[in-house]
């Protein structure tokens, strides 16, 4: 009789099988997890290459004509972060470049154009503008150049103005170099 009791009270559950159900459901989660990793930081990616866009269509094709135009007089140096795979989403676009007269080692100071995040206006979601800054000499803090180009607060990055800020860059060189 004690041994049926016994019997009565022994658990009825098959634990291997239990603990190959968790270990499923664990992979199953890791699995999802992963996918929503990727498909996170694949959105970041492209929302970065989105706010990169005006500097990728404007501003670097115009300092590629002067870098073809200018070949053996003019040399310009570009730095970039409009390509990135390795991005956070309030990682801001930007392109640094500087022009350099090739026969003196006159240069026009390195120019900043960064792709920044705005506040909301009037309840409505962030947007996104352009900001240009002026380093000229090694230790100089930027100078904000918005307000020399006629830069309004939203002001977006068009042809128009990447070709203001790289003709701009350039008369800097040419001029000291007279």
């Amino acid at each position: 009789m004690r041994e049926q009791k016994r019997a009565e009270w022994l658990p009825m559950t098959d634990y291997k099988a239990l603990e190959q159900k968790i270990a499923g459901e664990k992979a199953d989660k890791t699995e999802n997890l992963e996918a929503s990793r990727t498909k996170a930081k694949g959105e970041i990616v492209e929302n970065f290459r989105k706010r990169a866009k005006p500097l990728s269509d404007f501003l670097l094709p115009e300092l590629a004509a002067l870098r073809s135009d200018m070949i053996g007089k003019y040399s310009v140096e570009i730095e970039e972060n409009v390509t990135s795979e390795t991005v956070r989403p309030n990682t801001e676009p930007w392109v640094r470049f500087e022009i350099v007269n090739d026969s003196t080692g006159e240069r026009s100071g390195k120019i900043d154009v960064n792709i920044v995040r705005l506040p909301p206006k009037g309840g409505l979601s962030s947007e996104y503008g352009a900001k240009v800054s002026l380093i000229a000499g090694r230790n100089a803090e930027p100078l904000n150049l918005d307000t020399a180009f006629g830069m309004k607060r939203r002001h977006a990055l068009d042809r128009d103005l990447a070709e203001r800020i790289v003709a701009h860059a350039f008369r800097r060189v040419v001029r000291a170099s007279s």
